[in-house]
């Protein structure tokens, strides 16, 4: 599912699976300013759950799970508001690229690999975040 630059987006209680592949590596991509996703399920992608490169997005009340790559990935010069997301068992559950923003309330990060990737030069604030704690098997020497 493409939301192209200039067009409306409104998703709301949806359940998008499955998608994502060879050409596509995305089940939402998101190229507008005048997104709304809420209430939704996004998950099993062969690639990234949602992806934001144009534009900002608000995303309410939804889960980004079981993903191979990123639950959510925000692309350079982005902004995505997020308010109650579970993001789970992806590759990540967020990647911010260079110059995004991401702000994250109420959220639950867990079983990602990697929890929240935030590279150089992008910025994001999570407020009352749950995290999955990680119990990582230390390994001494002969073992």
């Amino acid at each position: 599912m493409w939301a192209t630059a200039g067009s409306r987006l409104r998703l709301a209680h949806c359940d998008v699976s499955d998608a994502g592949g060879n050409a596509w590596y995305y089940s939402v991509l998101v190229s507008t300013s005048d997104a709304r996703i809420d209430g939704c399920r996004i998950h099993d992608s062969l690639g990234n759950g949602l992806v934001v490169n144009g534009g900002r997005l608000t995303v309410r009340n939804s889960a980004l799970m079981d993903n191979t790559w990123y639950g959510l990935s925000i692309e350079p010069g982005v902004r995505v508001d997020g308010l109650y997301l579970t993001l789970a068992r992806n590759l990540a559950g967020v990647n911010v690229g260079s110059g995004a923003t991401a702000v994250l309330t109420n959220t639950i990060v867990a079983k990602n690999t990697t929890g929240v990737n935030v590279v150089s030069g992008a910025s994001a604030a999570l407020s009352h975040t749950l995290w999955e704690r990680q119990r990582h098997r230390h390994r001494g020497p002969g073992q």
